[in-house]
C-alpha cells in the first residue's frame, strides 16, 4: 500500500459563475486529492464496494472473491462457494449480510469466514438481479423483468419504481443502485445516461440530463462505447463518472442538491468513483494504472478567482 503526497488529480469540480445554487455548500471548487493507494490482486474484478468508518472497507466480485479491508493496506481475501454471487453486501453486527442474485437466498459471512444462511428475498424466474442496497432492515433491489419489458425498483412487495417499457429482452435499460440516507439513487449504465432520485416518501425526480447543451460532451457514434458508474454522494451534491469502455477517456459529473449538473470534467485518467466514506470528506475510486487499484481521494472545496468559468 502506497501513500500519496496528497497532490490534487487534474480535476476541479466548478460550478459556473452566477450559479448560487452550485456553490452553496463550498466557497468555489471541489478539489480530489489521492490519500492512499491499494493495489489489487491481477484477476479480481470490482463488482461492488462497501465503505466503512475509519478506511474499512469491502469489495466483491461477480464470482463471489470478497476483499475485505481493515484499513488500508490490511487485506483478508476470502471466497464464497461457486453458486454464489452477491448482488449487494450489508455491516451487521454479526457479520457481513449478502444475497445471491440468482436464488435470492441471503446469507451472513461471519468474522471466521462462516457461512449461515439467514432468509431468503423472492425473485421470480423472469428477473435478473443488477444490484441490492440494505436499508432498515430489509432488500431494495434493481431488477429487469423480461416478462413486462422493464427495469424496477422493489422493496418487498412494493415497487418504488418501473420504467417505461423497452421494445426487448435487450433494450431493457440498466441502473445502478446506490443510497444517500433514506434516499436511492439511480444512475443509467448506457446512454442517455439519465439519473434519478428516489425520494422516501415516493417521490421520484430526476436530475439534469448529463449530455445536455448544445455541445455533444460525447459524439453520438461514440455514445455505444460509454459508461456510468453509481452516484456518489458527498455533502454538497452528486458526483457520477461516465467512462469511455476503450480508452482513459472519463467525465466527471458534478450535480447541485437541486438537480442541477453544476459542472462537467473531462479526464484524461483511468479512473472512475464509487463510492463514499462514511465520517469523513472522502471518495473511493477504482483506478487502472497498469494493473488495478484502490484510491481512497479527500475532497476540500477551493475558492477560484471571481468570475471563472
Amino acid at each position: 500500500m502506497r501513500y500519496s503526497s496528497c497532490v490534487a488529480i487534474a480535476a476541479l469540480f466548478a460550478g459556473a459563475s452566477g450559479t448560487a445554487a452550485a456553490q452553496a455548500c463550498g466557497p468555489g471548487a471541489l478539489a480530489l486529492e489521492a490519500r492512499a493507494v491499494q493495489p489489487l490482486p491481477v484477476t479480481f474484478g470490482i463488482e461492488g464496494a462497501l465503505a466503512g468508518h475509519a478506511d474499512s472497507l469491502v469489495l466483491w466480485s461477480a464470482e463471489g472473491e470478497i476483499l475485505t479491508f481493515s484499513a488500508p493496506g490490511v487485506l483478508v481475501q476470502s471466497k464464497l462457494p461457486d453458486d454464489m454471487h452477491p448482488a449487494g453486501l450489508a455491516a451487521t453486527p454479526g457479520g457481513y449480510r449478502f444475497i445471491d442474485r440468482h436464488s435470492g437466498r441471503e446469507f451472513l459471512l461471519d468474522g471466521n469466514g462462516g457461512l449461515t444462511e439467514v432468509g431468503r428475498t423472492p425473485i421470480a424466474d423472469w428477473e435478473r438481479v443488477d444490484g441490492a442496497v440494505w436499508r432498515s432492515g430489509g432488500w431494495t433491489l434493481a431488477l429487469r423483468d423480461a416478462v413486462q419489458l422493464d427495469f424496477l425498483v422493489r422493496r418487498g412487495a412494493d415497487t418504488l419504481y418501473r420504467s417505461a417499457r423497452a421494445a426487448t429482452v435487450k433494450t431493457i435499460p440498466r441502473f445502478h443502485l446506490s443510497s444517500a440516507g433514506d434516499t436511492l439513487l439511480l444512475a443509467e449504465v448506457g446512454a442517455p445516461f439519465t439519473m434519478l432520485r428516489l425520494e422516501p416518501g415516493g417521490q421520484v425526480d430526476t436530475l439534469a440530463p448529463a449530455l445536455g447543451g448544445e455541445t455533444p460532451l460525447i459524439p453520438a457514434d461514440s455514445l455505444v462505447r460509454w459508461r456510468a458508474l453509481p452516484i456518489v454522494p458527498i455533502d454538497c451534491g452528486l458526483l457520477v463518472t461516465l467512462s469511455d469502455l476503450t480508452g482513459d477517456r472519463r467525465l466527471l459529473l458534478r450535480y447541485a442538491l437541486d438537480g442541477s449538473l453544476a459542472k462537467v470534467t473531462p479526464l484524461e485518467a483511468p479512473l472512475g468513483l464509487m463510492t463514499r466514506v462514511p465520517g469523513r470528506e472522502s471518495v473511493l475510486a477504482a483506478r487502472r494504472a497498469g494493473s488495478l487499484e484502490l484510491v481512497w481521494y479527500d475532497w476540500r472545496w477551493i475558492r477560484e478567482p471571481v468570475g471563472t468559468n
